[in-house]
């Protein structure tokens, strides 16, 4: 067991038991990144610890200016985290973990763990 933490989780304050957003870059035909992007290195890259993790409590973050999904649908399943970002305050909460989540036009999809997987797993 790596650890407790709390995490913004789409606009709600959720707890975990293992391992916040990582910038994802995407590249364009030409090898560009696409606009909106920065590059970061393969180094720098795998300095972020992805781990499995599962939500334990969570609830409405009040400060929150986003909310896309109701609390109960987070508690007790396996989610992608960002597990060793530095703290930082979000919506006037400290954040020691984020939930990794897909950025689509209908809202952010959180990125479920892959079947089988368990706590403390780490994403390669």
């Amino acid at each position: 067991m790596l650890g407790q933490g709390i995490a913004s989780i789409c606009g709600i304050l959720g707890t975990f038991m293992e391992p916040q957003s990582i910038h994802s870059t995407h590249s364009t035909s030409s090898g560009q990144a696409s606009s909106g992007s920065s590059t970061v290195t393969a180094e720098e890259f795998f300095k972020v610890e992805l781990r499995v993790g599962r939500v334990e409590n969570c609830e409405h973050l009040e400060n929150s200016e986003k909310l896309f999904y109701d609390p109960s649908y987070f508690v007790d399943k396996l989610f992608v985290f960002a597990y060793n970002l530095e703290p930082r305050k979000m919506a006037g909460e400290l954040s020691e973990g984020m939930l990794l989540c897909t950025d689509s036009e209908s809202g952010p999809k959180p990125i479920v763990a892959p079947e089988g997987s368990k706590e403390g797993d780490r994403i390669k």
